[in-house]
């Protein structure tokens, strides 16, 4: 991880910390930060795909699924709602039994899976060059 790289995910954090002490929630950011680094990922890959490099889509998932966009949009999007479906799990119970360590998993859940998918569309624009 480059230091960059590091100081965003660090500021990322800080900005979804609870305004108060007794507000435990997972909040809206760690939300949109894993569907925008997902959405970003499938819409790279399939750029990617559709300017012919389908080869060299890596990953046991990727490389079976890149005869077929549709199927790849299906998985993506599958894998997304249930990330989002456990962060939310997380956040209801992490209220219910006021525990900030379930709440902070989520947070990082969703933190940690959006950073992915933003690697692996930065990686996908630089593989197009």
């Amino acid at each position: 991880m480059t230091r960059t790289t590091c100081v965003v995910f660090a500021a990322l954090l800080v900005a979804a910390m609870p305004a108060g002490a007794q507000d435990l929630s997972i909040g809206k950011l760690p939300y949109a930060v894993l569907v925008s680094g997902q959405a970003g990922d499938t819409a790279t890959t399939l750029d990617f795909l559709s300017r012919g490099y389908r080869e060299s889509v890596g990953g046991p998932i990727g490389g079976a699924l890149s005869n077929s966009p549709t199927r790849l949009v299906i998985v993506k999007t599958a894998a997304t709602v249930g990330t989002v479906l456990l962060m939310r799990n997380l956040d209801r119970l992490g209220k219910k039994r006021q525990s900030k360590a379930l709440i902070w998993t989520g947070r990082l859940i969703g933190y940690g899976s959006g950073a992915a998918g933003a690697w692996a569309a930065i990686h996908n624009l630089r593989s197009t060059r």
